[in-house]
């Protein structure tokens, strides 16, 4: 009675085994096919890997100013204010940056070119490091406050403003110049812009702000 027990039990043994070694050869196949992308979830952003993200500028009270998110582009146009929708931004983790950055902005008017900060995409390349793919992250601008100017009627006026109509919480476009503008026969060269909020209005001066607070991101691609 004891051998026909031992006789069951090694059976049961050998049959497991053999299971365990049918499930580990459809692993090994399943490997295969799923190529090495399966694994590049496992990956992270360490200092100088090739980046590529969605990202979203948003000001203090959470409203978007640009996106590469359709959604929320569809959103802002939703809740009454044009969002530009613009492509994902690639680049270098912990890396440094020219001083300003265009980038092609798509409104229902048409294309602008929008002025990215060196800080600011430099405080992206910081804050992405150590993050997986698709992982998302809100990251703050320290110095988003600080980016404010004061132009007199003559300056609002010569970029297309009516001084007199203008009022606090009015947005408009601010040029940022990545070189001196020489103009070429009758065209003059694009100006790379940033939308500035009208947030104080004397008899003499607009104060204009035109730093964003935080910024939404997604990483989408990471290689080394």
């Amino acid at each position: 009675m004891k051998k026909q027990e031992k006789r069951r039990q090694n059976d049961w043994f050998g049959s497991v085994s053999k299971v365990a070694v049918i499930l580990v050869l459809i692993l090994a196949v399943a490997g295969f096919t799923l190529n090495m992308g399966f694994f590049s979830i496992f990956k992270s952003v360490k200092s100088g890997s090739y980046v590529t993200i969605d990202y979203t500028l948003r000001t203090d009270e959470g409203r978007p100013v640009i996106s590469s998110v359709q959604q929320v582009v569809e959103n802002g146009y939703d809740e009454g204010y044009a969002v530009g929708y613009t492509s994902r931004l690639s680049l270098v983790a912990n890396g440094k940056v020219e001083n300003v950055t265009p980038v092609d902005v798509y409104y229902s008017m048409g294309t602008v070119q929008f002025a990215l900060f060196g800080p600011e995409i430099e405080t992206i390349s910081e804050g992405i490091m150590g993050m997986h793919l698709n992982e998302q992250k809100t990251i703050l601008f320290p110095f988003g406050d600080d980016l404010k100017s004061n132009i007199t009627p003559s300056q609002f006026e010569m970029i297309g403003g009516n001084f007199s109509q203008a009022e606090v919480g009015d947005w408009i476009p601010l040029g940022f110049a990545t070189a001196p503008i020489v103009p070429v026969g009758n065209e003059t060269p694009e100006v790379p812009i940033r939308w500035a909020e009208v947030l104080e209005k004397g008899e003499d001066s607009l104060l204009l702000g035109y730093g964003y607070s935080q910024v939404d991101v997604i990483v989408r691609d990471i290689s080394d």
